[in-house]
């Protein structure tokens, strides 16, 4: 843990969401690997799209495999696909487990772009729960419905949506692939990802924002509950919000692919973690010759929680293109092909 004693104070719960691990071209892993590293919250919940299986079809299908040839072994995909700054997206796990030995309650949750972990629900992986959505208790500060934030979408459910979430994801491809490159050319610029947070901020722009948050907020009105903590549209937020006869709160968790927001709660107060007040010591965690982790041999438990994610995640796979070459819709998601 480095010499230094830890300076953060215990808090009682941790939000992340959309991390995004594995897609080539992430720039906020490093962020909430260090928040995680840092992080003495009793509760942590990881809010969907933490394992961005939907990029790793992805990749394969760009690099001529089918569905029915996709590797099963999850460290073979990653042999394939070498990921840019793969250490750090697997010390990420590394992490995880570690709070989960620390006696950490730790809450996974699927997204949109690992859907697999759904069919996990109610169980647990290396200590790590599994869950479709969740409620935290925060006493008499409120309760909270947690999910991703899918079924909040316009988009989502719809007939043509995988087409449409396709060409998002791939358009988004293209601009945190100009960033990243960018990044490279000039270093002081490798973290700000600025011509992709342009795009999502335009995309939010014209109409994305309000219907979801008109949605979550319903999801909030009919659980009863004070509050609902969301992540899925990338966009960081914590409002009050009046409801039919009821303010709600409404809390988005931003996202780990190329801001690395974080919120925690504590005694009824809601903060956006920011990496600058992290301790000097919890910058250990980034250096690439050294993993700090690596005296307590967490790799294999990593490995074995995205080898259980990879496997459910190829058997939403098969099942979505059984159920659209019945439909007759499997030509709108080529990267799902079979022949």
């Amino acid at each position: 843990m480095g010499k230094n004693t830890p300076v953060l104070s215990r808090v009682a719960a941790q939000f992340f969401s959309d991390t995004h691990t594995f897609h080539k071209h992430n720039g906020g892993v490093p962020k909430h690997l260090q928040k995680l590293y840092a992080s003495e919250a009793e509760k942590i919940y990881f809010v969907g799209d933490t394992t961005d299986f939907e990029y790793v079809a992805h990749a394969l299908h760009e690099k001529g495999y089918k569905l029915r040839d996709f590797p099963a072994d999850f460290t073979k995909v990653l042999e394939i696909l070498k990921p840019h700054n793969q250490e750090m997206h697997l010390r990420f796990y590394d992490a995880m487990i570690y709070k989960a030995a620390q006696g950490k309650e730790l809450v996974f949750l699927g997204g949109n772009h690992d859907e697999g972990m759904d069919l996990l629900d109610g169980l647990a992986l290396e200590d790590i729960a599994i869950r479709k959505e969740a409620i935290y208790d925060a006493g008499v500060h409120g309760r909270y419905h947690v999910e991703h934030g899918q079924h909040f979408d316009e988009w989502f459910g719809k007939g043509y949506s995988d087409w449409v979430s396709e060409k998002a994801c791939r358009i988004l491809d293209h601009a945190l692939e100009f960033d990243f490159e960018l990044g490279q050319k000039f270093p002081k610029l490798s973290e700000t990802y600025a011509f992709t947070n342009t795009l999502k901020g335009f995309a939010k722009s014209v109409g994305v924002v309000k219907p979801f948050k008109n949605n979550a907020l319903a999801k909030a009105f009919k659980k009863g509950v004070d509050g609902v903590i969301c992540g899925h549209i990338h966009k960081a937020a914590n409002t009050f919000e009046a409801y039919r006869d009821r303010t709600i709160q409404y809390i988005n968790t931003g996202d780990g692919l190329t801001h690395g927001t974080s919120w925690i709660h504590d005694q009824g107060v809601w903060s956006k973690l920011k990496r600058k007040s992290l301790p000097e010591w919890t910058k250990e965690i980034l250096d690439p010759l050294s993993n700090p982790l690596e005296k307590y041999k967490y790799r294999d438990q990593s490995i074995a929680f995205l080898q259980a994610g990879w496997r459910a995640q190829l058997e939403y796979l098969h099942m979505k293109e059984k159920a659209k070459v019945k439909l007759g819709l499997d030509i709108l998601e080529p990267a799902l092909e079979t022949a």
